[in-house]
């Protein structure tokens, strides 16, 4: 969770941003309920770390105390539940000060707020600029905070079946964690690139883990099975025990596409939240960061995708420039308007393009088949996927995958 005078700060802003502000008695209402959420939260969660901590010490151990081991699921099963009830108590409390026309806008800025866990030297400190704040997308521990342990369950050969901890097994070595959030053709791709390489510097004792988050265990380990031809051979893969939210102490942002985590000693490392993931424009940064914990220089990104990780076939789409067409479609604020004249401009462009059609097609399919549909954007843009995937493309078979 944030600094609260952070907090503060975003919650003014966003209300002065609105065309008729609330009174100054109901803004500083939403600033002191977000502050105490705050707090709660943060002494919530490192009292979680706490415990899940003293847990995979109890389990480390040959002899197992089972009373110890007894006491700690309970308390971590409060925990989570004090955790959810303090999330809870933020919403109901933030509707009753808040009109329906400005709540949306206002939760989503104060989620993203509330999500950041500055260094402890820095909790009463305002930043240089508020408004990065406010626009900054925040998931997951951040740079200089714990990797709490959590477990996975194994999907593929030996890991089948099998419970375990890509944290616990790294002991303080150099790792490379990627939860995935939504699966998707970009999504994907830059996992298979990165992981491909990250898990072939193994032998200098970097660990690497792809943790798949989905409420439905069944449902991702069959999606896994189904895709596995477009994740990297030799990253190992395990499906979060936790559900889509993931591991409770790690804050997890659930409207991102990616969260990766580089972490050593530990600690996090750098964390990369990613809405819209680019190889172009993200794996080199994420690069960058590897190699300074493992070692090494980072490859080129050419060098990698000729070394087989997924790229654009000759003649296939521009995705950069689909990508940049989709966006304003599926913007959860985008006005009926914005979404007319943005679905128009991607109407146009795909016209005498017989690739970039079957790949709008294709990933309006892709969202359709999984059930998703509902997470992106306006009821307007949806309706622009079902026609997209109706005109551009035939319903996905098994063989055909992001």
């Amino acid at each position: 969770m944030g600094n609260p005078l952070v907090v503060a700060l975003v919650v003014a802003a966003a209300l002065a941003a609105e065309p008729t502000p609330l009174s100054d008695g109901q803004r500083s209402a939403v600033a002191e309920l977000a502050k105490q959420s705050q707090s709660d939260a943060a002494r919530l969660k490192q009292a979680l770390l706490d415990r899940q901590t003293e847990l995979a010490a109890a389990y480390a151990s040959y002899t197992l105390d089972v009373g110890t081991i007894d006491r700690l699921e309970k308390e971590i099963v409060t925990l989570q539940g004090d955790l959810l009830a303090n999330y809870r108590h933020l919403q109901v409390e933030l509707r009753k000060l808040v009109p329906e026309d400005r709540f949306e806008r206002l939760r989503r800025r104060l989620d993203n707020a509330l999500q950041r866990q500055p260094p402890a030297d820095q909790s009463e400190a305002a930043p240089a600029n508020a408004e990065s704040t406010e626009e900054r997308v925040y998931s997951g521990p951040q740079a200089g905070e714990a990797l709490a342990p959590f477990m996975v369950r194994g999907v593929f050969d030996d890991d089948a079946g099998k419970e375990f901890d890509f944290v616990a097994e790294a002991a303080g070595k150099p790792i490379v964690l990627v939860f995935v959030h939504d699966v998707n053709r970009p999504s994907i791709a830059l996992t298979r690139t990165l992981t491909s390489y990250t898990s072939s510097r193994a032998q200098d004792g970097l660990t690497t883990g792809i943790v798949w988050l989905d409420a439905d265990a069944t449902e991702a380990e069959n999606t896994l099975k189904r895709i596995r031809h477009a994740l990297a051979p030799d990253a190992r893969v395990g499906i979060s025990i936790d559900g889509e939210e993931g591991p409770g102490a790690y804050g997890l942002n659930r409207n991102v596409t990616l969260t990766i985590l580089v972490g050593n000693e530990g600690k996090v490392t750098a964390n990369f939240a990613l809405v819209q993931p680019s190889l172009q424009a993200d794996l080199p940064k994420i690069l960058d960061e590897v190699v300074r914990v493992a070692g090494g220089t980072a490859p080129l990104l050419e060098k990698l995708l000729g070394a087989g990780a997924m790229r654009p076939p000759a003649g296939g789409a521009d995705m950069d420039k689909l990508r940049g067409l989709l966006r304003p479609v599926i913007q959860r604020d985008s006005s009926e308007e914005e979404v007319d004249r943005a679905a128009k401009a991607l109407d146009e462009y795909v016209a005498d393009d017989e690739a970039a059609r079957r790949e709008v097609g294709r990933i309006a399919n892709t969202i359709i088949s999984a059930g998703k549909l509902s997470n992106y954007g306006t009821p307007a843009a949806q309706r622009y996927l079902e026609k997209w995937a109706k005109e551009y493309g035939a319903p996905q078979s098994s063989e055909r995958q992001p």
